[in-house]
């Protein structure tokens, strides 16, 4: 998924598009991807924080430190090269008029030339007179082959510095990876680590802290809250062809049904008067399944602000989908 996005991103990069906005949490993770793009062009880099001077590697950029210098810096360099600018969005508020009036000239004279403005933030609110100059991008959660390869690496690490062999089997490392799936590369890694050092050993067990890691997430979001289901089936009274249904397919998301060509489920909707057992399947189908519930509160999608509702929507199915099946 990484090597879509970086493709995608040079895509644009060699385009000549002159404002490309990435929208995440992981700046580390979307700063390694810029650079390796600008050395596959053979481009230069050069970086603003916010805190001091643009730097390009050591070298630091006299009179760069505020964005409107920094812009202009852009403006005039003949290089060919990609500026990274990091939290921008601060200086992006309607009364910041003038740094939104620079950039907007910024990404006009980028059109004609070798350089492209490359924004990374935790938030995107491009202001209007902006939406038609930036394009924006998505970076994607890591996905499983990512989290696996750094599930190996992290117990690798481990294992080195304690000289305690610690190792999962297959079947564990697919059950860790999903649990995972959802995370952060950085939360990802620390959860991992937590796991191993705890108590020196990787077991069935430790998934327990994955869950409860992810819970974490999805409660700071505000929008989803993940549900416990200790409910069996058996709790269900009647529903005999769902339950048949739901018996016959639970082990339609492994890599196994995948192996086997077996489509996954797609949805299930269940209709009908309060109190009839909506709820209590939807929970029971979580623990049949073993499968993580989510429960959307749509009054907590709502805003006074134009375009927000919509863009909590787009979130929230977002993170509905890295945590699936």
């Amino acid at each position: 998924m990484t090597k879509d996005f970086a493709a995608e991103l040079e895509l644009l990069v060699r385009s000549r598009y002159p404002i490309i906005w990435i929208e995440t949490w992981e700046e580390e993770r979307a700063r390694r991807i810029v650079e390796q793009v600008a050395q596959s062009l053979g481009k230069k880099l050069f970086v603003w924080e916010g805190l001091g001077d643009m730097r390009e590697g050591e070298r630091g950029i006299d009179k760069t430190g505020s964005p409107e210098l920094a812009l202009e810096h852009v403006r005039d360099s003949t290089e060919r090269a990609i500026f990274l600018f990091c939290d921008l969005h601060p200086y992006l508020r309607p009364e910041e008029a003038p740094v939104i009036r620079r950039l907007r000239r910024t990404g006009l004279d980028l059109k004609r030339s070798y350089k492209t403005l490359v924004i990374v933030s935790p938030v995107a609110p491009i202001p209007t007179e902006l939406e038609k100059q930036v394009t924006l991008l998505d970076l994607p959660l890591p996905n499983g082959k990512e989290l696996l390869a750094l599930l190996r690496r992290v117990l690798g690490s481990v294992g080195k510095q304690t000289g305690i062999e610690v190792e999962v089997d297959d079947a564990l490392a697919e059950r860790v990876v999903k649990a995972a799936q959802g995370l952060t590369m950085e939360e990802a890694e620390r959860l991992f680590l937590k796991a191993a050092v705890s108590d020196r050993r990787f077991g069935p067990e430790d998934l327990s802290l994955i869950l409860d890691e992810k819970k974490q997430v999805l409660r700071k979001t505000g929008l989803l809250e993940y549900f416990e289901s200790d409910e069996k089936m058996a709790d269900v009274g009647g529903l005999e062809l769902l339950k048949d249904w739901l018996d016959s397919r639970r082990e339609a998301f492994s890599d196994e049904a995948k192996r086997f060509g077996l489509p996954d489920p797609k949805g299930l909707l269940l209709l009908g008067v309060q109190g009839c057992g909506k709820s209590l399947s939807a929970k029971a189908i979580a623990s049949l399944w073993q499968l993580p519930l989510l429960r959307l509160d749509v009054g907590s999608l709502f805003s006074k602000y134009v375009g927000s509702t919509e863009a909590n929507m787009r979130k929230a199915i977002r993170i509905a989908e890295t945590l699936s099946p």
